[in-house]
C-alpha cells in the first residue's frame, strides 16, 4: 500500500509539474495566438467588406500562470445600416491555460490543449438595445478550445429576446452555433439551430404584415481557396415559413431548403445552388411544391471580386434618391473598372444555368429551363447596348413546358366560395385549355397533349423559335408585334364585355 501511495503521489507531482510547466508555456505562447488569429479576422475582412475600416483589435491581456483575461474590440461601419457612427462590439474573453484547463477535466476530457476560452459580449452604448431586449441577460456567449496544432473548436449561444421599436416588433427564441476553424482561418465548419424569429412590421400603406421562421438549420463546410474566397458547401433549412397581414391571407411555406456548393478549378469558379419548397399553402388551401436549380461555371475569380469590390464601394459611396428612389449613376472611374472587370469576365466565356425551375401541383407539373454561353464582345464602344447584348450571348437555350392541368389547379385556388366545387374545377380547367389555344393561335408556344410548349434557341447569329428560323431582328419584330397585340386585345375586352 505505501509502495501503491508512493507511486500515486510520484505520479501526481509529475502531472502537476507538466500541468505547471505547460501552462507557463502555453500563457508565453497565448499573446501571439490571439495576435495572429486577429490579423488573420481582419485581412478576410479587408478581403470581403467593402469598408476597410472594419476591423478587430485586443485592447488588453492580463496573463496568469493558470488563466488570463482578454478584452477585444470589433469597429463596424455604421453607413451600412444607416447610423452615422460607427458601432463598436466589446467582447471579454477568460482564457484557462494548457495542457489541462480546470473545467476541461471537470468534464472528463483529458486531451492535452492550449487553451480554453469563455468568451461573452460586453455592455457597450452600441449594443444597449441588444441587451435590454434580452432582459440585460448577456446576449451571446460562447466557449472555445485552442488545440496545439491550431484548430479551434467552439460554440456560440445566442439568447432569446424581443424588440419593440415604433410599430415594429422582434421576437427571437435564441439560437446555438457549433463552430470548427484554425488560426489562419484556412477552413471552417458551421452548425446553426434555431427555433423561431418573428418579424412584424407596417408596410407602406401602413398595413401590418408578421413573418414567422420556424425551425431554422444552417450548415457550411467552407476551404479558402487560391482565389481567397472560401469554397465548399452550404446548406440552410426551414421547417416552415408563414406570412400573414391586415390585408394578406395567410402563407405558409413548408420545408424550404438551400444548398450552395462552390468549388474552384485553377482560378477559374463553378457554382451549383439547389433550393426546394415541400409544400405551400394560401389561405388554408394546398397550393403546391417547388424546385430551382442553378449553376455556374468558368467563372473569372479575379474579376468577380474585382467587379463586387468596386459596385461596393460605389453602394457605400451613395445613397437612394428618396423622391425617384433611385441610385446616382456611378463616376467615369467606377464605370471604367466595372467595363474592365467584366470584360475579363466575359473573356472566360462564362456558363450560366437555369436547370430546373418547377411547380409541382395536385395535378400537374411545369418547367423550365435556360442555358446562356456568354463571350466577350470585339468591342463596346461603337455599338448600341442590343449590339452589345447581341455579341455577349453567343448560345442561348431555353424551354418552357406549362402544364394546363397546373394552370387549372391556381385557378381553382382563386374560385368563388359560393360556388359549387364541380362547376368550378370544370371553369377552371375550361380556362386552362384556353391559354392553351391562344399561345398555339399565336405561335408563340405549341400544345403537347396536356403541356403548353415554347422552345428558344440561338447560336450563329440566328433564333430558332418553337422551329422556326428567323434572325435577331426579326424575332425582336416578333415579340413587339405579339405584345402590341396583347395590349389591343386587353384593351377591347371590358368594350366586348
Amino acid at each position: 500500500m505505501k509502495k501503491a501511495a508512493g507511486i500515486a503521489v510520484g505520479v501526481a507531482l509529475v502531472v502537476g509539474a507538466v500541468a505547471v510547466g505547460g501552462a507557463w508555456y502555453t500563457s508565453t505562447q497565448l499573446e501571439g495566438a490571439l495576435n495572429q488569429a486577429i490579423d488573420q479576422t481582419n485581412a478576410q475582412w479587408a478581403k470581403t467588406l467593402p469598408d476597410q475600416s472594419a476591423h478587430m483589435e485586443l485592447v488588453s491581456l492580463d496573463k496568469g500562470l493558470f488563466k488570463s483575461t482578454a478584452h477585444y474590440r470589433i469597429v463596424l461601419p455604421g453607413s451600412g445600416l444607416g447610423l452615422d457612427t460607427p458601432i463598436e462590439v466589446l467582447m471579454v474573453d477568460h482564457l484557462e491555460h494548457g495542457p489541462f484547463p480546470a473545467s476541461r477535466l471537470a468534464s472528463f476530457k483529458l486531451a492535452p490543449v492550449m487553451a480554453s476560452s469563455h468568451f461573452a459580449l460586453e455592455s457597450s452604448p452600441s449594443l444597449q438595445a441588444w441587451f435590454t431586449a434580452a432582459n440585460n441577460a448577456v446576449p451571446a456567449y460562447g466557449t472555445a478550445v485552442i488545440g496545439y496544432d491550431q484548430q479551434v473548436n467552439g460554440t456560440l449561444t445566442l439568447q432569446p429576446f424581443e424588440l419593440n421599436e415604433d410599430e415594429r416588433h422582434v421576437a427571437f427564441a435564441g439560437a446555438t452555433l457549433g463552430f470548427k476553424t484554425d488560426l489562419e482561418l484556412k477552413r471552417y465548419q458551421l452548425d446553426l439551430s434555431a427555433d423561431s424569429l418573428v418579424l412584424t412590421s407596417p408596410t407602406k400603406n401602413g398595413a401590418m404584415v408578421s413573418t414567422t421562421l420556424k425551425g431554422m438549420r444552417v450548415t457550411a463546410d467552407r476551404s479558402l481557396g487560391q482565389s481567397g474566397l472560401y469554397t465548399g458547401r452550404s446548406d440552410l433549412g426551414l421547417q416552415s415559413m408563414q406570412i400573414q397581414g391586415d390585408t394578406l391571407p395567410p402563407v405558409v411555406m413548408r420545408d424550404i431548403t438551400a444548398q450552395d456548393n462552390l468549388q474552384e478549378h485553377g482560378l477559374r469558379l463553378a457554382d451549383t445552388i439547389h433550393y426546394t419548397l415541400g409544400g405551400m399553402t394560401v389561405d388554408g388551401k394546398e397550393v403546391g411544391s417547388g424546385r430551382m436549380s442553378l449553376s455556374f461555371r468558368d467563372i473569372d475569380a479575379a474579376a468577380l471580386q474585382g467587379m463586387a469590390t468596386t459596385y461596393s464601394q460605389y453602394a457605400e459611396r451613395v445613397q437612394i434618391d428618396p423622391e425617384t428612389q433611385q441610385m446616382p449613376a456611378m463616376l467615369p472611374e467606377e464605370r471604367a473598372r466595372m467595363q474592365s472587370f467584366g470584360s475579363t469576365l466575359l473573356a472566360a466565356n462564362p456558363v450560366v444555368t437555369l436547370d430546373e425551375l418547377s411547380f409541382k401541383t395536385a395535378h400537374g407539373e411545369s418547367r423550365f429551363n435556360m442555358a446562356v454561353n456568354l463571350t466577350r464582345p470585339a468591342e463596346y464602344d461603337h455599338l448600341s447596348p442590343a449590339e452589345v447584348y447581341q455579341q455577349m450571348i453567343s448560345r442561348l437555350d431555353m424551354q418552357l413546358r406549362l402544364s394546363k392541368p397546373m394552370i387549372a389547379d391556381l385557378l381553382a385556388l382563386k374560385n368563388d366560395p359560393s360556388q359549387d366545387v364541380a362547376d368550378a374545377a370544370q371553369d377552371a380547367k375550361a380556362a386552362g385549355e384556353a391559354i392553351g389555344d391562344m399561345a398555339a393561335s399565336s405561335q408563340m408556344a405549341r400544345v403537347e397533349g396536356d403541356d403548353i410548349v415554347a422552345t428558344l434557341n440561338y447560336a450563329d447569329q440566328m433564333v430558332d423559335f418553337n422551329g422556326q428560323k428567323m434572325t435577331p431582328e426579326q424575332f425582336a419584330m416578333l415579340m413587339q408585334n405579339t405584345a402590341l397585340a396583347a395590349i389591343t386585345m386587353s384593351a377591347l375586352a371590358p368594350q366586348a364585355q
